[in-house]
């Protein structure tokens, strides 16, 4: 449920900013960000993979922690993904002279840019990782800290 209210927010953000703006994004900030994405998501599947639990004897924490940790591993491959495929279509696009597409609602004329929706779905998915970088940090300390009080 709040994936899709958070695709509505940003279907709602793309809407208003290409009605109310003729901002236009180019080929270089779209590879930018693309590279940022990539960036991002390496860095993050490498914290997840070198994620550490040595001193955890409690099965059921484990067993929790390693969910957790495979639920956030398949979320960061979820949104590498998606920010492939709006690179790809973009590129596409670019490619074909098919950056906007318009609707014509009574004697209103509304234009769309594309590359704005792939953007913001990009960035959406760097501030994704980026959260998840922080939660994973934040479990690590809370993991080390509970191994030390125990000792």
């Amino acid at each position: 449920m709040k994936t899709i209210i958070r695709i509505l927010i940003l279907l709602m953000v793309f809407i208003i900013i290409s009605v109310s703006t003729s901002l236009s994004i180019d080929g270089f900030f779209i590879n930018t960000i693309y590279t940022v994405s990539g960036i991002m998501f390496s860095l993050g599947l490498g914290l997840i993979v070198t994620f550490n639990m040595n001193g955890v004897k409690n099965p059921a924490y484990i067993s929790q922690i390693r969910e957790n940790i495979n639920d956030v591993r398949n979320s960061f491959l979820k949104y590498f993904i998606l920010t492939t495929i709006c690179y790809i279509v973009d590129f596409y696009l670019r490619q074909n002279g098919i950056n906007t597409f318009s609707i014509e609602i009574g004697t209103n004329l509304f234009k769309f840019n594309l590359s704005i929706l792939f953007c913001l779905l990009m960035m959406y998915s760097i501030i994704y990782y980026v959260i998840n970088f922080i939660e994973i940090q934040n479990l690590n300390n809370d993991i080390f800290d509970k191994l030390r009080e125990q000792n």
